[in-house]
């Protein structure tokens, strides 16, 4: 259907809702296919949304939360139709899969264009030594300052925060965004250790990089 639009219109915009990744490659090269807006799963005030941002009243600011594939073939977990589903993968899912296999994806992890563009500096980064008492503590902290160097409002950070054009600010994680679930203790906890970050526009467009080191109370 796309490819039939597409032939008849020089001007094509794709609107996908949908749950998790879909394939693109038959139609994202199409010469007429000039933008592809992903909706995800949207809500009752959609249509005015999507009107918005076609429109260019409100800057899109969405990442996306999995890697698209240019061929099925390239992913590693295929669907489940039983009820109980042993997983096999460990730590390698989606963009880590995809690194470790050197594919190539048509969108990677947390892809996203705007209207706007930012720039951003070295990361900082501190550490509070010892434990913590609950998972949205600030244990560690790495603030990257970025910048809006657009004429519309944008946001970048995580979470997201706004950027007015031509300003700057950080952001910053708690102990939730390092902690893995311990089904033996049945809470989440935080391993003690040196931890990278990297700041950049999707898992393949990794712009700066920093480390912080954090022990746990024994």
């Amino acid at each position: 259907m796309v490819n039939t639009v597409a032939d008849n219109s020089n001007n094509t915009v794709v609107i996908i809702n949908t749950i998790g990744s879909r394939l693109l490659d038959q139609w994202i090269e199409h010469d007429n296919v000039t933008a592809v807006l992903y909706g995800s799963i949207l809500g009752q005030e959609s249509g005015n949304a999507i009107v918005d941002i076609l429109y260019g009243d409100v800057n899109p600011s969405g990442r996306l939360i999995h890697t698209i594939a240019k061929n099925e073939s390239d992913y590693n977990v295929g669907l489940c139709y039983t009820a109980q589903c042993n997983f096999t993968e460990g730590v390698y899912i989606d963009y880590r899969y995809f690194d470790a296999k050197n594919l190539t994806p048509r969108y990677p992890f947390g892809h996203g264009l705007s209207y706007t563009s930012f720039k951003t500096k070295a990361p900082n980064g501190n550490c509070t030594v010892g434990g913590t008492s609950g998972p949205w503590d600030v244990v560690g902290t790495v603030s990257a300052r970025i910048t809006n160097n657009g004429t519309h409002t944008g946001v970048g950070g995580f979470p997201a925060v706004p950027w007015v054009p031509q300003c700057s600010g950080s952001a910053s994680c708690v102990a939730r965004d390092i902690s893995y679930w311990d089904v033996t203790a049945q809470e989440w906890l935080v391993a003690p250790g040196t931890y990278q970050v990297h700041v950049g526009a999707s898992s393949r467009d990794l712009r700066l990089d920093g480390t912080f080191a954090l022990r746990v109370k024994s």
